[in-house]
């Protein structure tokens, strides 16, 4: 493409940064969009919350990339992400910018999900957070159906990633592993559960950036095989040469916790994709893109704990 540039924001962390990864590999031309400051010659700073931020961010862009995150905090998404979106659609429309747009399940519902979960589950979100997504969405197809847009929507279940400290396979439960101690599970450890591998979501997002067949279209990104927790906490287990044991936190534990910790507490509503079975259909995915690969399921799973190793013991070697 002539004067290609593909603008990821949120480049520097979890799907972002392997999204840069993947497009170099590919020999594209990028910009790196983030707040905090990287060296690297194709970083430009940025703060999304600042309309001439977000204009100089997409100056010239051909493909924006967004996996930008804002807190975890229900009153800060009702606040930001609405104002984003506007400022964003706003910024490129009429201009042939495409967007793919890194979104996650929650405004799937209402609970208790039709498993195995598509792309036309229905979508009364159960929680707050759900609604929001939903809003946002709803304003992103509605100006592509305007003609002010080119979008592309990749939704991934919940991460696993080997680098980046996020997800519910990592707090307190790889993370307690880590330490020498017994992980925690928010939900129901026998629940079958999908997992998206981090560079698997990320090539996968540029595979859409790159096709011009998808135009308005959902995608669920490519999950690892259904497990239950405990059958994860097996390969761990044996990476570790360990016996853990998982230890659940009930709802009414989960809610007593969240009194002293905010994370906990905005985890509260999103539990109901946890305390049952949760299986996201990658099959729309996988028939559109048929040469694409999916990292074997245990060999991610090793990928994750190995590297969480690596970077204790290279921390345990600096200190």
């Amino acid at each position: 493409m002539t004067n290609e540039l593909n603008v990821i924001l949120g480049g520097t962390r979890n799907v972002g940064y392997y999204v840069v990864k993947a497009l170099r590999e590919r020999k594209r031309p990028v910009r790196i969009v983030a707040r905090q400051p990287v060296d690297d010659k194709d970083f430009m700073q940025a703060d999304m919350e600042h309309l001439e931020d977000i204009q100089k961010a997409l100056d010239k862009a051909t493909t924006v990339y967004v996996c930008s995150s804002f807190p975890y905090k229900t009153k800060v998404w009702e606040r930001k992400w609405p104002q984003f979106i506007d400022r964003l659609i706003d910024t490129v429309k009429g201009k042939g910018v495409k967007i793919v747009f890194l979104d996650n399940t929650y405004l799937y519902g209402p609970a208790p999900l039709q498993n195995p979960v598509r792309e036309d589950h229905p979508a009364y979100p159960a929680s707050q957070k759900g609604k929001i997504r939903k809003q946002i969405l709803e304003t992103l197809f509605d100006a592509q159906k305007r003609g002010e847009i080119d979008l592309v929507v990749g939704r991934s279940a919940n991460f696993v990633s080997p680098v980046f400290k996020t997800g519910l396979l990592y707090h307190s439960f790889l993370e307690n592993m880590l330490n020498g101690k017994d992980p925690d599970y928010l939900g129901d450890p026998l629940a079958i559960q999908t997992f998206s591998y981090v560079p698997d979501v990320a090539r996968a997002m540029v595979c859409l950036g790159e096709s011009d067949m998808h135009q308005g279209e959902v995608f669920h990104l490519p999950v690892l095989d259904p497990m239950t927790p405990s059958e994860i906490l097996l390969i761990f287990n044996r990476l570790f040469d360990k016996t853990y044991q998982i230890r659940p936190l009930t709802k009414r534990m989960h809610r007593v916790l969240g009194l002293f910790s905010s994370i906990l507490k905005e985890l509260i509503e999103t539990r109901y994709q946890t305390d049952a079975d949760f299986i996201v259909d990658d099959h729309a995915f996988r028939n559109a893109f048929p040469e694409f690969k999916v990292t074997p399921t245990k060999a991610a799973y090793l990928k994750v704990a190995a590297s969480f190793v690596e970077q204790q013991e290279q921390k345990s070697f600096e200190d």
